[in-house]
């Protein structure tokens, strides 16, 4: 397992929030995919679709300074990640859910999902 870092600055402090990741959890994910059937894949990109739409609204929200929003949209970021075996995608955003809020954290713990998303959608088109 990985860990990995997320740092941000905000007003000369500094605001670290770490995380321990796997990309996929491959079971989890097989689990549901019904042998890559084409209705489970159409699911999929759904997710992913939704998933890309809740991380912006997560990096809005976190920059209005919203916390309760920006902690609501990461536990659902969370709860569906975890149902697709997406492993990094949830622990980064149980990270987030569960830390203090602090904006140029949780801009960042967004940027950093997204990047989980993209990672864990071209390892799925790999397999």
């Amino acid at each position: 397992m990985e860990i990995s870092q997320c740092k941000a600055s905000s007003d000369g402090g500094d605001a670290a929030i770490y995380f321990e990741m796997t990309t996929l959890d491959w079971e989890q994910f097989e689990n549901i995919t019904a042998n890559g059937s084409p209705a489970f894949l159409e699911i999929f990109q759904e997710y992913v679709s939704e998933a890309h739409r809740d991380l912006a609204a997560l990096t809005q929200a976190s920059g209005r300074e919203e916390a309760a929003e920006s902690r609501r949209l990461a536990h659902k970021i969370k709860g569906s990640a975890a149902n697709f075996g997406l492993a990094e995608l949830a622990g980064l955003a149980e990270n987030l859910e569960e830390s203090e809020f602090e904006r140029s954290a949780f801009t960042a713990g967004a940027e950093r999902m997204s990047q989980a998303l993209k990672v864990a959608v071209t390892d799925v088109r790999q397999r």
